[in-house]
């Protein structure tokens, strides 16, 4: 029988909890910071295991099945961050990211304006935006978009060329 008392213990039984996820998190990091995405998955899901609300964990789950081409697995992660952090504009960008990528241009908007409700600054945001616009022909409001991008960014490349393709 041990002689740790019942709240030292589960102390001691939660710092292990931790100590074995922050280990799984690290290997994940550098497997994905090495290109290694496919096994980087692996490891954030079992962090997921120990911290199953981890919102950098879930949206980097989340990124590595969209950019696999896996946008379908990939929304569920993408929904429950932005769920986590309803006011989070990373998180609802990337949501928009997702259903442009499956091909539902209207969501894709719809999350595109809800990032830019919660930071109009939100470059990524403001090129979609004005992507979305070229596309519809729409080259006054496009126009009006690179240039608020070219304010924030001047050397933005992106708002550049949708400028020049107005």
């Amino acid at each position: 029988m041990s002689n740790q008392a019942p709240e030292e213990a589960m102390q001691s039984k939660s710092d292990h909890k931790s100590t074995t996820a922050d280990r799984i998190w690290q290997q994940a990091e550098k497997l994905f910071f090495a290109g290694h995405k496919k096994q980087a998955l692996v490891r954030y899901k079992r962090f997921l295991d120990h911290h199953p609300d981890d919102r950098p964990a879930i949206t980097r789950i989340g990124a590595i099945l969209l950019q696999t081409g896996q946008s379908l697995e990939a929304l569920p992660y993408f929904q429950k961050a932005a769920t986590l952090a309803p006011q989070d504009a990373a998180s609802q960008f990337n949501l928009a990211i997702n259903y442009n990528q499956m091909g539902n241009m209207l969501e894709g908007i719809r999350y595109t304006d809800i990032t830019l409700e919660l930071d109009p600054n939100f470059v990524r945001a403001l090129i979609q935006r004005a992507s979305n616009k070229l596309s519809a022909e729409l080259y006054d409001e496009t126009l009006e978009i690179t240039g608020r991008i070219l304010v924030l960014e001047p050397d933005n490349v992106l708002a550049h060329q949708l400028k020049i393709s107005c």
